[in-house]
């Protein structure tokens, strides 16, 4: 513990120089951005004095291949990441195993990450290298928020999101749409 409590002085005393800050890198999928995902940014944005935070985006193909299908693209998602305060700079496509190489060649000092092992195919952790390298700082995971937890909880409800949609998109002149949405809600029901 006292090891780690003098690292982090030392890494401490790094970031206070505003002509060199440090730098540091924060990837994932990113997908329909929540509050989890604005909290570990400022999270690590605020690590330091002085920093500057690189976000990687990981690419559609890998996310469908190592996690599932996302909802928004590899180009939605690094948008909705360049209107987020705490973010400087994003790598769109990222590694999805990082490297030290990779850190070397943006200039990244740290790699921000909750420390659990991320487990990949035969990988035990994916940021095991960065890790043993001393390039590593773990972050912490905000609890009851998930982009999976999300889509579960649109899924589940759909039939009154779709039933409310229509209702929104309604014009007050026509009365059909409303109806149809009505009937459409109405014959799943008799159905289940």
């Amino acid at each position: 513990d006292q090891e780690m409590s003098e690292n982090k002085e030392e890494k401490k005393e790094l970031g206070n120089d505003p002509a060199h800050p440090l730098r540091l890198y924060c990837d994932g999928v990113f997908d329909c951005f929540h509050f989890g995902h604005a909290r570990l940014l400022e999270y690590c944005k605020k690590l330091f004095k002085h920093c500057v935070l690189v976000v990687g985006v990981t690419s559609d193909v890998d996310t469908i291949h190592y996690k599932g299908k996302q909802v928004m693209d590899e180009k939605e998602r690094a948008e909705t990441l360049k209107h987020c305060k705490w973010v400087d700079e994003i790598v769109v496509p990222c590694p999805w195993i990082p490297t030290v190489q990779f850190l070397k060649d943006h200039k990244i000092d740290y790699i921000c990450h909750d420390p659990e092992p991320y487990k990949c195919g035969d990988i035990e952790d994916v940021y095991g290298e960065i890790k043993k390298a001393g390039m590593f700082l773990a972050t912490k995971r905000t609890e009851g928020i998930s982009t999976s937890d999300l889509i579960v909880r649109i899924l589940k409800d759909k039939e009154e999101y779709t039933y409310l949609s229509l209702i929104h998109i309604s014009e007050p002149t026509r009365p059909e749409r409303i109806s149809y949405a009505v009937f459409c809600l109405k014959k799943k029901k008799t159905t289940t």
